[in-house]
């Protein structure tokens, strides 16, 4: 896990922020890394594209999970590591955190991010009390 997510996932539970999963990783994958990681409590469903059959460059999952935490677009962030995601999750108007991941291009993850994270520090300005 990354230095500042558990930190930042206590304070949006805290806050009662609905969240959820959407993932290409197989459904029992993420639960494995949920249960690893000791954070399945503050997701409250896991959107997996192989139920779907469709990957994340179609907005779809994205729209799932949107429907199933019954929230504005406008106020529905996406945190997301990967550049193409971003860039669908943008044009049908939902807000974006760009997470730096070593093995992804940050260039362009920071590019199609409203908020770019590369540190536990950048976490830190996402808690606001």
């Amino acid at each position: 896990m990354k230095d500042g997510v558990l930190d930042f996932l206590k304070y949006a539970k805290e806050k009662n922020v609905k969240m959820c999963i959407a993932s290409a990783t197989a459904p029992e994958l993420i639960k494995v890394a949920l249960e690893h990681c000791n954070i399945k409590e503050y997701f409250l469903k896991i959107f997996s594209c192989a139920e779907f059959n469709i990957g994340k460059d179609k907005p779809y999952i994205f729209e799932k999970a949107l429907q199933y935490l019954e929230t504005p677009i406008s106020e529905t962030w996406v945190f997301e590591d990967s550049a193409l995601p971003l860039k669908v999750v943008k044009q049908i108007g939902m807000p974006t955190v760009g997470i730096y991941d070593k093995f992804n291009d940050s260039k362009d993850v920071k590019l199609n991010s409203n908020i770019y994270i590369s540190s536990a520090k950048d976490f830190e300005k996402l808690i606001i009390d």
